[in-house]
């Protein structure tokens, strides 16, 4: 499999026989790494994420990212058969997403914001392009991300999911989609 990252522009091939992973520069120039070692090397440089400390003393993560929010389900017809329900997504909005603490928090661009306690996310899923949380209050909210991958937030997500539950003492999640479930 080839892969090509949209902003560096360099590709990436898994090289078999020798179980490294082949970068290709724009330039033409290329070089046969280690798994390890490249993983190691895409951490040194960093991503879109950025982390901060709150006063309280708490890691918090923050990244630029879009979100579009889905309030309302409308059926999907086979004749007259209901043969499913569709999400109704609104326009997106530009903002930055935070991880702080016990919260989630969307800063829109345009003014307002966002927020969810950690305990109050009924469902979580990640996909190549985008991330979405299932509120307790409904709905889905989708976000984009700008600089970052949404892999990397999933992942930040799951890990203060797991800490909230077992701090609240809800047990140990065993999967995240379609609903949190303890095991």
């Amino acid at each position: 499999m080839r892969l090509r990252c949209p902003k560096c522009e360099r590709t990436f091939e898994e090289v078999v026989r020798s179980a490294k992973i082949r970068v290709e520069f724009p330039s033409g120039e290329g070089e046969d790494i280690a798994p390890g070692a490249l993983a190691r090397r895409v951490e040194e440089a960093g991503s879109g994420t950025r982390r901060a400390t709150t006063r309280s003393g708490e890691l918090a993560f923050e990244s630029r990212a879009s979100a579009r929010i889905a309030k309302v389900e409308e059926p999907v017809f086979h004749g007259k058969e209901v043969v499913g329900f569709i999400e109704r997504r609104g326009s997106p909005r530009a903002g930055t997403l935070l991880l702080a603490g016990d919260r989630v928090r969307f800063e829109m661009d345009e003014g307002g914001v966002m927020e969810w306690p950690l305990l109050d996310i009924r469902a979580l899923q990640g996909s190549s392009s985008s991330l979405q949380i299932s509120p307790l209050e409904g709905g889905v909210v989708t976000f984009r991300f700008e600089e970052e991958s949404s892999r990397r937030w999933e992942e930040l997500l799951k890990a203060g999911l797991r800490r909230m539950w077992s701090e609240a003492g809800r047990g140990e999640i065993a999967e995240f989609q379609p609903r949190i479930r303890v095991r």
